[in-house]
């Protein structure tokens, strides 16, 4: 297996309190679901406090289950899914801008993980609470998991938090709102995607789905 890691986080156990959100849901009406987003998130929450995030190798995957929560969360067609080794993926020369390197992995991956997923869906609420919603949901996660995602995998990080936050992002919003349909959807993404991260569909097949494994 390989880990994702923040030598910052790991130094010191961080905490990472739930309450804005469960909140919310009370205020919202929605408590009842609470424990079921709480259970969700369990594991989330535990990588974003050891500061560790380890990624399984493909040959311990179950390609059928990923494939099918994928196909399930984005509504598109996955006749494959490409499990792409961390610690295979090519290194960005010396002499290469970071710039000229993410938009060569953007020529490779034609639909980011992020923009395959439900971005309407956050913008079909009041604004009201969808800035009370932004605001809970950023202060609990944003600064832990994307420091992992940032310190494990610098250049290619971009691709990897956008997909794997609005996911869960996503997830705890459709909860809320009493999607419970879509909520299945992304329930099921965030598992499979505590094995290996989605980075997006191929820009030349864009059937096949390319996941980050150990």
């Amino acid at each position: 297996m390989t880990a994702l890691s923040n030598p910052s986080l790991e130094a010191t156990m961080t905490k990472v309190d739930l309450t804005p959100l469960k909140e919310l849901f009370i205020q919202q009406g929605r408590q009842e679901i609470w424990p079921e987003v709480e259970q969700m998130l369990a594991p989330w929450v535990r990588i974003a406090q050891i500061g560790t995030f380890t990624l399984k190798p493909e040959g311990e995957i179950d390609k059928g289950r990923y494939r099918a929560a994928v196909a399930a969360a984005t509504g598109k067609e996955i006749t494959e899914v490409v499990f792409a080794s961390c610690t295979c993926l090519v290194q960005r020369p010396r002499w290469m801008t970071q710039k000229v390197y993410r938009r060569s992995l953007s020529d490779s991956i034609g639909n980011g993980f992020d923009k395959s997923l439900l971005p309407s869906v956050r913008y079909n609420l009041n604004e009201s609470l969808r800035e009370s919603f932004s605001r809970s949901f950023s202060g609990v996660f944003e600064n832990s998991f994307w420091c992992i995602i940032h310190e494990g995998l610098g250049d290619i990080e971009g691709h990897l938090s956008n997909g794997f936050g609005d996911s869960i992002f996503l997830s705890i919003l459709l909860a809320l709102t009493a999607s419970y349909d879509e909520f299945g959807h992304y329930k099921a993404l965030l598992i499979v995607q505590q094995e290996a991260l989605g980075l997006g569909f191929k820009k030349d097949e864009p059937t096949v789905f390319i996941a980050l494994c150990a």
